[in-house]
């Protein structure tokens, strides 16, 4: 009988579903290593060494550079060609190592960063189509309403508005991960009750993506656009939102997330409990939110900034209107038009320009231009459609 080669400590970190099953499990992943181990039991001593490692590099607060990502990768394969092998025996030994591995993390850190996020719910959102529901078998199902709700149902369906959906039951794998896909076109927004009775609001461009139940030890969903959580609690599973940039993991609270493609900032505002944010990658530094903060996350030079904020200022759209102070008026253009699906410029002129009130989202949009543009002093027209303000 052919004796077959065994992994270890340094092949399992190196493994890119074994490192996503210590860091970020999905019920697939422990189906697979459950059944890997229960067939190779010879090799979990090398396996427990692996995550001991892998999990004692969490709370690293530097990132690895591409530069030394590259090179320790290089180094690597040059090891690995020759036949070498690092075995670790204890723990001391595993500590005396961490340098190596932070260069292993690295590498897994380059081969996980936002590839894991689903590429269903990226790309530039089409104003012309409907919303619509994405099931794991492939069916689609739409809403055109402006207000809409879809229900999670106990026994597996769903209740969209007033109709029930139903997955086939033959579908095992889908191309979404097992996920249903939620799109929000521009001028529609969605409420939708999740298995584990969390509530999410969905504004107007935004794609969500979640399980139908949460079986395993977290409950994980996706987020372009923006939302508002009133999460379940559960201190024993914990509640994790993934954009493309950033992470938002919770047991239990209310929290507005807005994570908009085309916007330069990603903003988590903090209602009440408890939240860690994060970026979207393997050993990022933890930010702890309290109620009445914001942590707004600049996209090009990736850094986080915290301050104090009335939370109502940007959770009022959950509610049919919205507030702000102080808030440029090219920014509020921005959102009224995504609330509205229509075409809103603003002349370069408007630029620097800011205004403070309340909008009754309620109302036509050309009352809330009117609205706009008498608090800022400006002047606005329409054609074909399209509305344009100015000085």
């Amino acid at each position: 009988m052919e004796k077959r080669n065994q992994y270890s400590c340094d092949d399992f970190i190196l493994n890119d579903d074994f490192a996503e099953w210590v860091l970020r499990p999905t019920q697939d992943l422990e189906r697979y290593w459950e059944q890997y181990f229960s067939d190779r039991p010879e090799e979990r001593t090398e396996a427990k060494k692996a995550i001991l490692i892998l999990k004692a590099l969490i709370p690293l607060e530097e990132e690895v550079s591409d530069a030394r990502v590259k090179a320790i990768w290089l180094h690597l394969q040059q090891i690995r060609k020759k036949g070498k092998r690092r075995e670790l025996h204890n723990v001391m030994k595993i500590a005396a190592m961490l340098i190596f591995v932070v260069g292993i993390a690295g590498i897994a850190y380059n081969q996980f960063h936002q590839n894991k996020f689903p590429t269903e719910l990226m790309g530039e959102m089409d104003a012309s189509k409907m919303g619509r529901v994405i099931l794991p078998d492939g069916s689609i199902h739409y809403f055109k309403a402006k207000q809409n709700s879809l229900q999670q149902l106990s026994s597996g369906k769903l209740a969209l508005n007033q109709d029930t959906l139903e997955i086939k039951k033959q579908v095992v794998r889908s191309v979404s991960g097992g996920n249903n896909c939620v799109i929000v076109p521009f001028g529609q927004r969605i409420q939708i009750k999740l298995q584990d009775g969390t509530h999410v609001w969905l504004n107007s461009g935004s794609r969500f993506s979640y399980p139908s139940s949460f079986l395993s030890g977290s409950r994980e969903v996706y987020l372009t656009g923006e939302a508002y959580f009133e999460v379940s609690k559960n201190p024993h599973k914990p509640f994790q939102v993934i954009t493309p940039e950033i992470k938002v993991t919770v047991t239990g609270t209310h929290f507005n997330l807005s994570s908009y493609e085309d916007d330069k900032t990603v903003q988590t505002v903090l209602v009440e409990g408890r939240v860690n944010v994060e970026k979207n990658k393997l050993f990022a530094k933890k930010l702890t939110l309290v109620p009445g903060e914001k942590a707004l996350f600049n996209k090009d030079n990736r850094a986080f900034v915290c301050s104090k904020v009335n939370t109502e200022f940007y959770t009022s759209w959950v509610n049919g209107y919205l507030l702000f102070h102080g808030e440029s008026v090219t920014d509020l253009l921005k959102k009224l038009s995504r609330y509205y699906n229509r075409t809103i410029v603003g002349s370069e002129d408007v630029y620097g320009i800011s205004c403070s009130g309340k909008l009754d989202l309620k109302e036509n949009i050309e009352s809330v231009i009117q609205e706009v543009a008498f608090a800022s002093s400006l002047k606005y027209s329409c054609k074909d459609g399209k509305y344009y303000v100015r000085r």
